[in-house]
């Protein structure tokens, strides 16, 4: 017998979801551990989930019921990543996970700390005003992000000169997609923008930053 906790039948799976969904919805200006973007893509696949099931009656064809599975699969693998990282964590008590229908593991409630990967980034400009800020880890090829980290934080300020300390920095971002671009203003045109950038993990610990990047603001 199964002891895992989503079960196999996609109508208990939805419901299962949907628990998840409402209880993260009104505790997520608490839970500050869970990226609003990362919330977002889970309503999302629920959501798409949801009209495929209604979509897929019991005289259904099998092209119907091909596209339910494949909602339903690409909505557990994304709820199984959101439960790893967000939901097991220390910031959320094991009366919660009981509660959203999850059984607590002790032995899943460490997540990562430190953070080690650095930020490697280029500075693309187009059309006016706006800034591009396309971003991977330092030494490699791969723009996939470093096992344990979910974002990067984006730092960045308009002046003439490099700010000597990180605090110096006017704006931040916690981006989860690349490329990542920031609009300025009108007045801002012509101006000299800093930039720099380091990984997060899924606690919200932050790395070192990269050194800082400008460009003229379009």
């Amino acid at each position: 017998m199964s002891r895992d906790y989503i079960p196999r039948n996609v109508h208990q799976f939805s419901r299962l979801v949907n628990s998840v969904v409402i209880v993260v919805g009104d505790n997520i200006t608490t839970w500050t551990h869970i990226p609003t973007e990362v919330y977002a893509d889970l309503k999302e696949s629920l959501n798409n989930l949801t009209a495929e099931i209604e979509n897929t009656p019991e005289d259904s064809t099998k092209a119907q019921r091909n596209r339910r599975d494949t909602a339903h699969k690409n909505c557990e693998k994304l709820f199984r990543l959101f439960v790893k990282h967000y939901l097991r964590n220390p910031f959320i008590s094991d009366d919660y996970l009981i509660k959203m229908g999850i059984t607590p593991h002790g032995n899943n409630r460490s997540p990562r700390i430190d953070v080690s990967e650095t930020v490697d980034f280029v500075l693309h400009t187009k059309g006016i005003k706006n800034v591009i800020v396309d971003f991977w880890q330092t030494g490699t090829k791969n723009k996939a992000k470093p096992v344990g980290c979910d974002s990067a934080m984006v730092l960045w300020t308009v002046a003439k000169e490099k700010p000597l300390s990180d605090e110096l920095y006017s704006y931040h971002k916690r981006v989860s997609r690349r490329p990542f671009v920031i609009e300025f203003s009108d007045v801002e045109r012509g101006s000299v923008v800093w930039i720099k950038c380091a990984w997060m993990n899924y606690r919200g610990n932050t790395g070192r930053f990269s050194d800082a990047k400008s460009t003229i603001i379009p």
